[in-house]
């Protein structure tokens, strides 16, 4: 009887093993900003013009291994430079099941001052600033004006900001204590934004800026691939967290 206890034991810790394990185990889709014809933010660098579409490409990839690394089953939207629509972008999200959507872009400014990684949740938002970044980022029109009428957007915010924000926070807490020391990039504040890849995908998400390309001294940590793998550890450690 001791020895049937013990099994039973066994058996139920490493059920709930595998169940905590699942929990914490999402699908993620993660959207490389821009690509193919798109080429998003540019910048003439070391004798050489980079492209946003090709940053947001190369970090996917090792974004992508990061979180694979911490169990999560991971998908692109695009694996090389080629054009898709935002629509056929949060489509994606339908078809993999994913958990959580992750859209990865690289800032710009006229004021060549500005630096730093911010993120973006999916919300109304009235401020003037935030306009401008949601105009870039919007780069195509839906098909009717009603479309996130149809979408039922209010709906979608209820159901999926809470999730967004908590990553968000976690990242935040990582990124203070690991990227600003050692890379010495400033964390902006997070903020709610009426972008339309979100808005489609219909689950939680974050649209993240990883640096502004019109900073040249912040342009060269973001084209290191040590930031990149850096920044990506954070964010997997973040997607980990307990819910």
């Amino acid at each position: 009887r001791l020895v049937t206890n013990s099994k039973s034991f066994k058996m139920k810790k490493l059920f709930i093993l595998i169940i905590s394990f699942s929990l914490q185990s999402m699908t993620i889709l993660i959207d490389p900003g821009h690509g193919g014809a798109e080429l998003g933010a540019s910048k003439f660098n070391d004798e050489k013009i980079v492209f946003e579409k090709d940053l947001t490409l190369k970090w996917a990839h090792i974004l992508k291994k990061s979180l694979q690394e911490r169990g999560h089953l991971v998908y692109l939207s695009r694996i090389q430079d080629v054009t898709k629509s935002l629509q056929e972008r949060a489509s994606l999200a339908d078809q993999v099941k994913a958990d959580f959507f992750l859209s990865l872009h690289f800032n710009a400014s006229e004021i060549k001052e500005h630096n730093g990684f911010e993120m973006y949740y999916l919300d109304n938002a009235s401020n003037k600033a935030i306009k401008k970044i949601e105009s870039v980022e919007n780069n195509e029109k839906l098909t009717s004006d009603h479309d996130l009428n149809k979408l039922l957007l209010d709906i979608i915010v209820t159901q999926t900001s809470q999730q967004s924000k908590f990553i968000a926070r976690e990242i935040e807490n990582n990124f203070i204590k690991s990227i600003t020391p050692k890379h010495h990039v400033r964390l902006r504040k997070t903020q709610a934004g009426l972008f339309y890849v979100l808005a489609l995908s219909q689950r939680p998400s974050l649209l993240l800026e990883a640096g502004f390309m019109s900073h040249l001294v912040e342009l060269k940590k973001i084209e290191q691939d040590e930031y990149l793998q850096d920044l990506s550890e954070v964010i997997a450690k973040a997607m980990t967290s307990d819910k």
